[in-house]
């Protein structure tokens, strides 16, 4: 019974505590208005913040960088990247395995 009310009672707090329970400095987080997916093609540099190194490449069936690339994964597609100056150097994602 007691499992119940508290559970009645917390969700009645977040249906409360949603988008208008936050005031302006409230230190609340929202999201980016803008949180489509990033277009990069060879030749282009990937955007900070828009990319993630991907590790352990060999799990995916990927060759092991040598230190002279390193592969971002950028939205669905994965790309051998100059990590210098973060061009991309190829798209490898149809190189992937189903492990991706």
């Amino acid at each position: 019974m007691v499992r119940y009310l508290v559970l009645a009672g917390l969700a009645a707090f977040i249906q409360i505590s949603g988008a208008h329970g936050c005031t302006v400095g409230g230190k609340c987080l929202t999201p980016p208005e803008n949180s489509g997916s990033v277009e990069v093609a060879a030749g282009e540099v990937v955007p900070r913040g828009q990319g993630q190194i991907l590790l352990n490449a060999e799990y995916y069936g990927l060759p092991p960088t040598g230190g002279d690339f390193w592969y971002f994964r950028v939205g669905d597609q994965v790309f051998r990247v100059n990590p210098d100056t973060l061009e991309v150097l190829e798209d490898v994602t149809a190189q992937m395995n189903r492990a991706f």
